[in-house]
This record gives structure tokens, C-alpha cells and sequence, in this order.
């Protein structure tokens, strides 16, 4: 009998995790789709108002003015440091 109960009690947190999956599958339909519709709307309209593309075509002599150099992207390592202040401290009694 003690067993089953142990065994019970470790089985109690997947499964109810598995259930609350499946009660949020089931009901999908229900709890998002107001949500989904309404963020497309609103990307939608938001898109069309304030989004103008525009192309600046810059010149020879404006390229040398600028120090712009035209060339093939090519592929490279990158790396970057951060520096965090902190500070060390040894646990006691280890």
C-alpha cells in the first residue's frame, strides 16, 4: 500500500501537467482565437498607416564625402566582450 502511494505521489506532478496540456488543447479554439483575430487586425491597419518604404539613392561624390566603401559581404567571427563588475566570495566551511 506504500508503495502505491509513493508511486502515486511522483506521478502526480506530470500528470497533472499533462492534463492541464491537454484541457488547454482542447479549448484553444476558445481562449485564443478573439486574441489571434484581433492582433492581425491591428497589424494590419497599423502596417498600412505608418509604414512608407522609401529608397535613398546616394551619389559618387556624396559615397566619398561619407567614407562609404561598396563591397561583398563576407562571412566572419565576431567576438564581444561585457564586463560586469562583481566580486568573488569563497562559501565557508568548503
Amino acid at each position: 500500500m506504500k508503495k502505491l502511494i509513493l508511486k502515486l505521489r511522483t506521478l502526480a506532478g506530470p500528470l497533472s501537467v499533462v492534463a492541464i496540456a491537454f484541457a488547454v488543447w482542447s479549448f484553444r479554439s476558445h481562449l485564443f482565437s478573439k486574441s489571434t483575430e484581433s492582433i492581425i487586425a491591428a497589424k494590419n491597419t497599423s502596417n498600412s498607416k505608418t509604414e512608407k518604404q522609401t529608397v535613398l539613392e546616394v551619389g559618387e561624390k556624396a559615397r566619398k564625402n561619407l567614407g562609404l566603401i561598396v563591397a561583398q559581404a563576407k562571412l566572419q567571427t565576431q567576438w564581444r566582450s561585457v564586463f560586469i563588475p562583481g566580486e568573488i566570495a569563497d562559501q565557508s566551511g568548503l
